[in-house]
This record gives structure tokens, C-alpha cells and sequence, in this order.
């Protein structure tokens, strides 16, 4: 029994959307693990290494609330 044109595309899709979901997921992933590892590291504030980064910078200079 040979399988139809349309299993064929359909086992395609779904390889493609799977490769791509994984991709997305590892991307996900990495970025996360980047935000927690800037965000922990407060005990020094070095702000050429911040601006090396390439993001945005947002500095508060208000007491505590």
C-alpha cells in the first residue's frame, strides 16, 4: 500500500513545523537564559559593558518607593 500525496505533504509539514518549534523553543530558550544572567549580576554596574550590549538602557535615579 503506497501512501497518498496528501500523507505525504502532511508527514512534511509536520517535520517542518516541528523543526521549526524546536528552533524557536532553543531560541527561547537562550534569550532567557541571557536576561537572567544581566539581571542577576547587580553588585557591580559597568556601563560601557551595558552599552556593548546593543539594548536599551533605562537608568533610575528615584529613592526607594
Amino acid at each position: 500500500m503506497t501512501p497518498s500525496n496528501t500523507t505525504k505533504i502532511l508527514l512534511v509539514a509536520l517535520v517542518v513545523a516541528l523543526v521549526f518549534g524546536v528552533w524557536g523553543l532553543r531560541r527561547y530558550q537562550d534569550a532567557r537564559e541571557e536576561t537572567t544572567a544581566a539581571t542577576l549580576d547587580a553588585q557591580t554596574l559597568d556601563l560601557g559593558e551595558l552599552k556593548a550590549a546593543g539594548r536599551p538602557i533605562l537608568l533610575n535615579f528615584g529613592g526607594e518607593t
